[in-house]
């Protein structure tokens, strides 16, 4: 899959963040140092992909079958 990896410097949801456990394309593969923030001592981050990311794509790509 080509998704923009995510460096995971200094981000502490990186271990369970797709964008940063995903293989690299050894080929080409573009990366986004983290866009995280911490406000009120939560950190959020606008590109995390964990497990409910996971599903939402697998509904999407359920439907985009459908479609074809």
């Amino acid at each position: 899959m080509d998704i923009t990896k995510c460096t995971g410097d200094g981000c502490a949801l990186k271990e369970i963040c797709k964008r940063y456990t995903a293989e690299a394309n050894p080929n080409w593969q573009s990366f986004v140092d983290p866009p995280f923030k911490i406000e009120d001592n939560v950190l959020t981050c606008d590109m995390y992909w964990g497990e409910s990311s996971d599903a939402i794509l697998d509904q999407l790509l359920e439907i985009t079958k459908k479609k074809s």
